[in-house]
């Protein structure tokens, strides 16, 4: 049996050569090793600046919570100082008031320098002034004229402690190491004045 050459006119498709290609030569051509370096660069610095907005969101969210807390320490001593300018305040309601703004003074230097940390020196005059919520005076004026002061402002005060323990909270989960430290014994401090009652 005598083999016929393959005259196949199809054969350049179905088999066809593989030419191998020369490995380019970054030296031999700067353009392409400039476009290379330049290419490199440029995903380093794309890489760069993803990783410091990650790192500076999670920052800001801090420095928000911080600046929160700063802002319900400000309002919880505005009203620890309402029972002693109201005459039908009890020595007991008075008493828990002065608690209250003892532990919260006492706890606003650890907040400042948690926030001074983070690159904020002074909270904005400002954004503390906003913290103030007009309706705990209408209610406290509503609640003397029916001889009801000692009771709402329990009910307050109970209320803005609640709302000061969730900031804490919040603050205590995104924080690192150094201010969890810091945060658990004003957590603790704000919880035994819960269980403070009247």
């Amino acid at each position: 049996m005598l083999m016929q050459p393959n005259n196949n006119q199809y054969d350049f498709i179905l088999n066809p050569e593989k030419q191998k290609k020369a490995p380019i030569d970054l030296k031999a051509n700067p353009k392409m090793l400039f476009g290379f370096i330049g290419f490199c660069l440029f995903v380093i610095v794309i890489i760069f600046i993803l990783l410091n907005a990650v790192i500076n969101s999670g920052n800001n969210s801090q420095k928000n919570n911080l600046t929160e807390i700063t802002k319900a320490q400000t309002e919880l001593i505005r009203i620890a100082d309402l029972p002693s300018k109201d005459e039908s305040a009890t020595e007991t309601t008075k008493y828990r008031a002065l608690n209250v703004k003892v532990t919260t003074i006492s706890s606003q230097s650890s907040i400042s320098s948690m926030l001074a940390k983070r690159g904020v020196k002074k909270v904005n005059p400002k954004v503390l002034a906003s913290s103030k919520d007009p309706s705990v005076d209408a209610s406290l004026e509503k609640a003397t004229k029916n001889n009801k002061f000692n009771d709402t402002y329990n009910q307050i005060l109970e209320e803005k402690l609640q709302q000061y323990k969730i900031l804490i909270q919040k603050a205590y989960d995104s924080g690192n190491k150094a201010e969890k430290a810091t945060l658990k014994p004003i957590y603790q401090n704000v919880d035994a004045l819960l269980t403070t009652k009247k």
